[in-house]
């Protein structure tokens, strides 16, 4: 069993939500899916979730459980829409936000608290791989961003240069940054794969040794791609 992490960042719609939840449970396989999508359309696809393997997420939470953050979301607020999952430490919270590991950490434990399972991710620029320092950002960002004595959690590898950009990174040097990170972290920790996952690529990626799961992007917007993924 894989495990499909559909990330809509700030797009969709009610109408594109419906569409899909319709079409990808119709087609639903053994594999575990989970639907992080804007927290506005949580409660609506809560409503529409009709098989067990089918989960939500939420692409963020704040670091406290509750208090005076105008505009942002609780990890309590998470799970009582449904939510079972949250994204924490995507590049673009860490580029865009400025999220230091220390604050992607503290957002995992509230996570944890609340009853979510956190899916934290990691990666490296360009000019980091380029010098050669990929496993090292790597290790100091799994180091710094998980949860002392954490035991469920998810880690996602996402290279910063493959974000949206159609570059996917080479088969073998995804498999020897999983090969790394699940000597680092153990073979119970499940780790997934993100950067320009398509429906013509994820079945080479989910194939390869150490690959738990793809998180998915832009191709999680269209039905047909993502249904592909969920039938793997």
């Amino acid at each position: 069993m894989k495990t499909i992490v559909a990330n809509w960042k700030m797009n969709g719609s009610l109408d594109l939500l419906n569409q899909a939840m319709e079409a990808w449970q119709l087609k639903s396989g053994t594999n575990k899916v989970i639907l992080c999508l804007p927290s506005v359309f949580l409660s609506a696809a809560h409503t529409l979730l009709r098989q067990p393997n089918f989960f939500l997420g939420g692409q963020d939470c704040h670091a406290a459980l509750q208090g005076a953050f105008t505009g942002d979301t609780s990890a309590h607020h998470l799970y009582d829409a449904g939510c079972r999952y949250v994204l924490v430490g995507h590049s673009e919270r860490r580029q865009h936000h400025h999220e230091s590991n220390a604050m992607v950490k503290a957002k995992a434990q509230a996570a944890v608290a609340a009853g979510l399972t956190p899916i934290i991710c990691v990666g490296e620029s360009l000019e980091q791989r380029e010098q050669g320092l990929a496993l090292s950002v790597l290790q100091e960002q799994v180091e710094q961003s998980i949860p002392d004595n954490a035991t469920d959690f998810y880690v996602a590898y996402e290279p910063i240069w493959a974000i949206g950009t159609g570059r996917v990174a080479a088969l073998e040097d995804i498999q020897q940054v999983h090969a790394f990170l699940k000597q680092q972290l153990g073979v119970g920790v499940k780790l997934l794969y993100g950067g320009s996952v398509t429906a013509d690529n994820h079945a080479f990626i989910l194939s390869l040794e150490n690959v738990d799961g793809v998180l998915v992007g832009g191709a999680s917007l269209k039905i047909d791609d993502l249904g592909k993924m969920v039938r793997f």
